[in-house]
């Protein structure tokens, strides 16, 4: 990030849930966020994307180490669940995509690489050690009847459907 966008902080309209100071835009280095203008007395954020809105995202949840509520957060790695207390409370969980492990029966997390790419891996890692590139369709697969098929990476208009299990491919 440059010198410029470093020192350019825009103030804004909103007010800090946890202390009620206004809020500023800043720069960092994944994009912007919002900083409370209190800080270092308060250390509240909330991630933006790129229209300047906010990401995170209140849940039904409750924090089973405080009690506080579970906010949807976008990360340096994906989409993950986290208690509204932090730094005081650390407590964090992955986000699921509400698909199963065709290895182990555990939840599928959709992650980022160090080069922004995505990848899907086992919830219930390091037991289960599954990971793949390919995107999960919760579609079952017609000769072994597995629960998912994964969306096989192609520059072609063409979708290929892949089971793991089998090796099946449908095309569409």
């Amino acid at each position: 990030i440059s010198k410029e966008k470093k020192k350019y902080e825009q103030k804004t309209d909103i007010m800090c849930d946890k202390c009620g100071s206004p809020m500023i835009i800043k720069y960092g280095k994944y994009g912007k966020f919002l900083a409370c203008s209190a800080f270092p007395k308060c250390k509240n954020v909330k991630s933006l994307d790129e229209n300047e809105k906010i990401v995170e995202e209140e849940t039904d949840e409750k924090c089973p180490k405080c009690g506080g509520r579970i906010l949807l957060k976008n990360g340096k790695f994906g989409k993950f669940y986290a208690c509204e207390n932090y730094p005081k409370c650390k407590f964090t969980k992955p986000f699921t995509i509400g698909i199963k492990c065709p290895q182990c029966g555990g939840e599928l997390i959709e992650r980022k690489g160090k080069q922004n790419k995505t990848y899907y891996t086992c919830s219930n890692y390091p037991t289960c050690k599954f990971i793949t590139n390919k995107k999960p369709v919760a579609l079952k697969c017609p000769d072994c009847g597995a629960e998912s098929m994964f969306e096989k990476p192609s520059r072609r208009k063409v979708k290929t459907l892949v089971c793991e299990k089998c090796g099946k491919e449908l095309v569409s």
